[in-house]
């Protein structure tokens, strides 16, 4: 994963999972960010020049709040699996209410 970074020999992706701590990365299985170019998140904050989405100014955007359909019958790494087409939505809607609240709190100060 060239353009994440590795924080104290963790592996974070451009959307915030830690791919070190994920199975079917640690496993070879998953090719992480610099590999998946399909990813909207991926192509999203490469194209804004970002090394995390949490950076963005438009943070949480509709990518997180509705997320995409990906098809990863195209990995070749989970041919195995055929996971087909997925709605990928990093985070839950609990979640992404968090990450707001803390925006409004830093946009009154």
């Amino acid at each position: 994963m060239g353009e994440s970074e590795k924080n104290n020999s963790k592996l974070i992706s451009f959307c915030g999972i830690c791919c070190s701590l994920c199975p079917p990365f640690r496993s070879g299985e998953c090719p992480g960010c610099k590999e998946l170019k399909d990813c909207k998140i991926h192509q999203c904050a490469k194209n804004k020049n970002l090394e995390y989405c949490f950076l963005c100014d438009d943070f949480p955007c509709n990518l997180y709040e509705k997320g995409f359909d990906w098809d990863l019958d195209s990995f070749s790494t989970l041919v195995k699996y055929k996971p087909g087409i997925v709605k990928w939505k990093p985070y839950s809607d609990v979640y992404i209410q968090l990450f707001k609240m803390v925006k409004k709190n830093k946009e009154k100060k």
